[in-house]
């Protein structure tokens, strides 16, 4: 195991994290209740022993792509028009392959029947491992403030 400390990345480094999670909660974000899926799925590692941990239910976390989707669709997307979520505050850490990451969040839902639902700064994580000279997500953990 190796005792050398994350290493902050450079200035080029942290502009390509920054493009990718805009990316990432682009991606997520929706107009029409139905995220990119397509477009989402290439920023995640396609193995299952991938854990992603969501600000809501399972507290397991869900274990891979194939989990994470339909998961998501149920417990988030289930009744959404529409989804803005807009990251801020972006850092990054790497050593070698491996990158961590961090970002504050807002996010607005405007549910079907007219209801809408601000959540302000959330803070997500995530763990990045370069695979075929593209980042893929290895593990995340997303969270909101307690009420």
């Amino acid at each position: 195991m190796t005792t050398e400390p994350l290493e902050t990345v450079s200035e080029e480094e942290h502009d390509e994290f920054e493009s990718l999670i805009q990316r990432f909660t682009a991606a997520w974000s929706t107009d029409t209740g139905t995220p990119e899926y397509e477009e989402v799925s290439e920023f995640y590692a396609p193995e299952d022993d991938v854990i992603l941990y969501d600000f809501v239910d399972p507290r397991a976390g869900y274990h891979g792509w194939e989990e994470l989707r339909p998961g998501l669709e149920k417990e988030i997307y289930a009744g959404v028009s529409s989804l803005d979520w807009t990251p801020s505050d972006v850092w990054a850490v790497r050593r070698d392959d491996i990158a961590w990451t961090g970002f504050n969040w807002d996010m607005t839902i405007r549910f079907d029947d007219g209801d809408t639902e601000t959540i302000d700064t959330g803070r997500m994580t995530m763990i990045w491992e370069m695979r075929n000279g593209s980042w893929r997500i290895v593990h995340e953990h997303s969270s909101v403030p307690r009420e």
